[in-house]
């Protein structure tokens, strides 16, 4: 549900982008859950996506500004990451292999 709710409110502010030919990028990272994230995965803005599998990446959990430097955690699930971006945002900022 909350996937869901972000996915269209991401995808209604890059149509807003859209109409003024503005670029606009979001790079969301979640845990991979197919069922939960099939609202990104039909998104009309997405340009790539990627899956970064467990124990093989490490993620800080959002309070490293908190805690001492190198508290990194091995991720226990895969990741999923999906760049969505308006047509000005995919020439400006493209998501290449390069970058990925």
């Amino acid at each position: 549900l909350l996937i869901g709710a972000m996915a269209h409110a991401i995808d209604e502010a890059i149509r807003r982008a859209q109409t003024h030919h503005a670029p606009l990028s979001f790079t969301v990272i979640v845990p991979a859950n197919r069922n939960v994230n099939r609202s990104l995965e039909a998104s009309t803005f997405l340009r790539r996506s990627l899956l970064a599998p467990h124990r093989r990446h490490t993620y800080n959990e959002g309070r490293q500004h908190a805690h001492a430097a190198g508290r990194e955690r091995a991720s226990t699930c895969d990741t999923a990451i999906f760049f969505l971006q308006s047509d000005a945002a995919a020439r400006k900022w493209p998501v290449t292999g390069e970058l990925c």
